[in-house]
């Protein structure tokens, strides 16, 4: 491994991985090859043999709102848990999401999937019916009527939400949880959107963010209960550091040097789905994102279950 920033410095992850156990659930046969290349415009669009793709399947058509469909009606091949899988393992268990609007909308999808209410699960009582469905997952509105703690599985399993640009772990959501999924890094760590210092800078979240978070936490604890939930490729770049590149750059370094302060070792992905979704299928892409940067519904399922999936894989040696 090496300390410097990402302009020079490529982990291979893969093999990192292998090597310290880390779980990374994403469905990605291509990460090996991703992750020897350098991280320039040479590196878009890199695709070898991928085990999954977008496949047409017919029950889009009549499931929507419970598949990970695109507008055409294709489906993400990957999916491996069992719809009764979740509701059992995580019986009396807490859960937590951390971190920014990618949190939100992973938070909002995994209470979808584990209570099979797709119309209205993460929403107050008393929210606008313009807020339903797909629409709990847009920006504008009705982020303000999610809300932020509640129970699903029947009341067996509570979930919450710490929501913020930048959030950490704290010692106390540490020792009071079972789950904790994390996901920072499009927002200035210092909350400068002038100079925007830390968006998809794995190395600047490293020293600013997990660093500072994990020196004074058990990170045992952390291997145990956190899962990392990895960045997606956007449609659209509205600045600089959002460029393709800065996004491949995050995804290949925030798992090392998350695992480096803080012993993490679950990773949550769908890199490779959003990646090929963009690259190959532009017009699903555009019409499954209602800004060029957030996802809705079909997205984010499929990071509700690699964040499920990650937490459930054993790691033997936290």
């Amino acid at each position: 491994m090496c300390d410097t920033p990402r302009t020079t410095c490529v982990v291979s992850l893969l093999l990192f991985a292998t090597a310290i156990g880390h779980v990374i659930v994403s469905g990605d046969s291509r990460i090996n090859n991703l992750l020897t290349v350098p991280v320039t415009s040479e590196a878009k669009r890199f695709f070898g043999v991928a085990s999954t793709d977008w496949i047409v399947d017919p029950l889009c058509a009549t499931e929507q709102h419970n598949r990970s469909c695109t507008p055409t009606g294709k489906r993400w091949s990957s999916s491996l848990v069992s719809d009764s899988e979740p509701c059992e393992k995580l019986s009396g268990k807490r859960v937590a999401f951390v971190g920014d609007s990618y949190a939100r909308h992973a938070y909002v999808a995994f209470l979808s999937w584990l209570s099979k209410n797709y119309r209205d699960a993460s929403l107050h009582p008393q929210h606008d019916s313009d807020c339903e469905y797909d629409a709990q997952y847009t920006e504008k509105i009705c982020r303000h009527q999610i809300i932020h703690q509640t129970t699903t599985c029947n009341g067996t399993v509570e979930v919450r939400l710490v929501y913020g640009a930048s959030p950490t772990v704290s010692i106390d959501l540490l020792t009071e949880v079972d789950m904790i999924v994390w996901s920072v890094g499009r927002h200035p760590y210092n909350g400068d959107y002038s100079s925007r210092n830390g968006v998809n800078d794995a190395f600047a979240y490293y020293n600013n963010i997990f660093k500072p978070t994990c020196d004074t936490l058990n990170t045992t604890e952390f291997c145990e209960k956190v899962v990392w939930l990895d960045t997606h490729v956007r449609v659209n770049a509205k600045f600089t550091d959002e460029a393709y590149e800065n996004e491949l750059a995050f995804h290949i370094e925030s798992p090392t040097w998350i695992f480096r302060s803080c012993n993490v070792r679950r990773i949550a992905s769908v890199w490779d789905a959003t990646d090929r979704l963009v690259a190959l299928f532009p017009s699903d892409a555009k019409n499954m994102s209602f800004d060029g940067v957030h996802y809705g519904r079909a997205v984010n399922l499929l990071k509700a279950e690699a964040s499920y999936e990650a937490w459930a894989t054993a790691i033997p040696h936290c």
